[in-house]
């Protein structure tokens, strides 16, 4: 005798999806839509400018923004509260004064005298500056505090030294870290606050 015809698709051993050859072929069916669809996804975040990664505490700059004025912070939000500052970044100090009243900081003379290299230390013109002995970063309220019980005139510049301003004109809070030397100038690192 004869047996049945077997369903196109079938073979003696049922289902080609229940089958090991079937259940092969799906998974890599699966496996390939999920890798495709994962790199379509990372083309687009690739090529969109506003997803590109920017240096920590910097955002990525858009076409048309304006980046001359601002620079990154060098370091981050963590360490010093600069996400409330109006100014960080680092400058020289010379002769001619720093006047911290103004955003970004007037290096060149002829403002508000806030701070002066005067040799191996640096002046304000009254007693504005507190050194910041403390460990870690000191916020405004901090340096508020410290400028109110230990102000002086002046302090010495040595690498490392800590110290907090009040600015002559508005009262703004600065907080400095001396870095080094640049062409016979202070280099610093300053993060500038409103007024308390």
């Amino acid at each position: 005798m004869s047996e049945p015809p077997t369903e196109p698709g079938k073979g003696n051993g049922g289902s080609f999806w229940t089958s090991l050859s079937g259940v092969m072929t799906a998974a890599a069916t699966l496996l390939t839509a999920v890798v495709g669809a994962c790199a379509l996804v990372y083309q687009i975040a690739k090529d969109d400018p506003a997803s590109q990664s920017a240096p920590p505490g910097q955002s990525a700059a858009q076409p048309d923004q304006d980046t001359t004025q601002t620079r990154a912070p060098r370091t981050t939000a963590a360490a010093v509260d600069v996400a409330t500052a109006l100014w960080h970044d680092t400058l020289s100090i010379g002769n001619s004064g720093v006047d911290f009243d103004v955003s970004p900081p007037n290096t060149k003379g002829g403002g508000a005298l806030d701070i002066y290299d005067a040799g191996n230390v640096l002046s304000s013109p009254g007693d504005n500056i507190a050194k910041w002995t403390k460990t870690g970063q000191p916020t405004a309220a901090d340096c508020a505090d410290v400028l109110d019980r230990n102000a002086v005139n002046n302090i010495r510049v040595d690498v490392g030294v800590r110290f907090c301003l009040r600015t002559t004109k508005t009262g703004r809070i600065v907080y400095i870290r001396v870095l080094g030397e640049n062409d016979d100038r202070p280099e610093v690192e300053a993060t500038v606050w409103a007024a308390p």
